[in-house]
C-alpha cells in the first residue's frame, strides 16, 4: 500500500512466476521478465526504500 502500483505488481508477477519456477533460477527470472520487463527497475526502488518502508509500519 505503500509503494507504487509498478512495484506491487512486480512482486505479484514475482510470486506468480513461482508457480511455474520454485526457485530464483536464471529460468525463473526469464520468466519474470517474460511478464514484466521492467521487473528489474522495481526490484531496485524495493530493495532501495524497503527499510523506510519497514520502519513505518513498526512505528
Amino acid at each position: 500500500m505503500l509503494t507504487p502500483p509498478e512495484v506491487i505488481d512486480s512482486v505479484v508477477v514475482h510470486e506468480l512466476c513461482h508457480s511455474k519456477e520454485m526457485n530464483h533460477s536464471a529460468r525463473f527470472y526469464a520468466e519474470v521478465l517474460r511478464v514484466f520487463p521492467t521487473y528489474w527497475e522495481q526490484d531496485k526502488w524495493l530493495k532501495e526504500n524497503g527499510d523506510i518502508l519497514m520502519a513505518m509500519l513498526e512505528n
